[in-house]
């Protein structure tokens, strides 16, 4: 049963980088980047056959991630639901500040949002909010979330937040990209796990990446000096509302951030069963090998 889960998870993962990589250079031999209407359309393509059909095809039936014990207790209201998608958005642009941060300390590792189009009208970015924010909300939640931390339910809690916000990092490239995504994707996973349901986090993953969209286009349309003031006022606000989510949170979900003792593996029968794979360590050579590219 657990060697049956982390092979799913493996070769999911296998897959989803490959047909990324493979999908990505058919995209730029073809050259289709200089249309943007097919760069938009094989942007969307990549995600659904990258995150989506793998999941489909290693499942027949995608499972969704529950503790063995539900607590009753645990339930939570329609506006602590609202609560955790603030937390989440504001996390995320508080991590995305962190990140950018640290990559001016250390260059090597890149940093900021790719700037897909040199478009800005209103129909351009609205193309791209499908391409690059709603369909990576849907299809990488439905694939990354709801499918590997399913097969990895019987992990733990812990496990599975972890590995599979590991894997959903390790997925994205650019080693900026990498951290952003791997703590975004613990952010993701958290209200996962809490709300059981994928719906959540698919906002908070289209918030985010919407936001990254707006702003490029926001930055071409108005004066550095005003864009950069906008800025600074909207991170620090998100910053303060974030740390202020997070004590609400705490206050009012205390098992939030606990992990439950589900799983009949120790924590070193785990990682023994994920390492002796051959598929995890090919998995990781490639990325090393995509972030260097990049």
């Amino acid at each position: 049963m657990f060697k049956n889960n982390i092979r799913n998870v493996l070769l999911f993962a296998a897959v989803s980088m490959l047909v990324n990589i493979t999908l990505s250079i058919v995209v730029g031999g073809f050259g289709l980047y200089k249309n943007f209407e097919l760069y938009m359309i094989s942007l969307i393509v990549i995600t659904v056959f990258s995150a989506f059909v793998p999941a489909r095809m290693l499942s027949g039936k995608i499972q969704k991630f529950k503790p063995s014990v539900v607590d009753e207790k645990s339930k939570i209201n329609f506006l602590d639901k609202i609560l955790l998608i603030i937390m989440g958005f504001s996390g995320c642009i508080t991590i995305n500040l962190i990140v950018a941060i640290i990559s001016t300390f250390f260059p090597a590792i890149g940093g900021g949002n790719a700037d897909i189009s040199q478009r800005s009208d209103t129909y351009a970015v609205i193309f791209m909010i499908i391409a690059t924010a709603l369909s990576p909300a849907i299809f990488e939640e439905l694939g990354f979330r709801k499918f590997v931390m399913g097969n990895l339910k019987d992990f733990g809690d812990g496990f599975a937040v972890f590995f599979s916000s590991l894997i959903f990092g390790m997925m994205h490239g650019q080693l900026s990209s990498i951290l952003f995504a791997f703590l975004s994707g613990i952010l993701f996973a958290l209200i996962y796990k809490k709300t059981e349901n994928i719906v959540y986090t698919m906002i908070v993953h289209f918030m985010n990446n919407a936001f990254a969209e707006c702003s490029i286009a926001l930055s071409k349309n108005i004066s550095e000096e005003v864009y950069g003031g906008w800025m600074l006022l909207f991170y620090f606000s998100m910053i303060v509302v974030f740390i202020t989510s997070l004590i609400i949170v705490k206050k009012k979900m205390p098992d939030f951030f606990k992990f439950s003792n589900n799983s009949l593996l120790i924590s070193a029968d785990k990682w023994k069963i994920t390492l002796s794979r051959p598929i995890f360590w090919s998995f990781v050579i490639t990325v090393i090998m995509v972030a260097v590219m990049y």
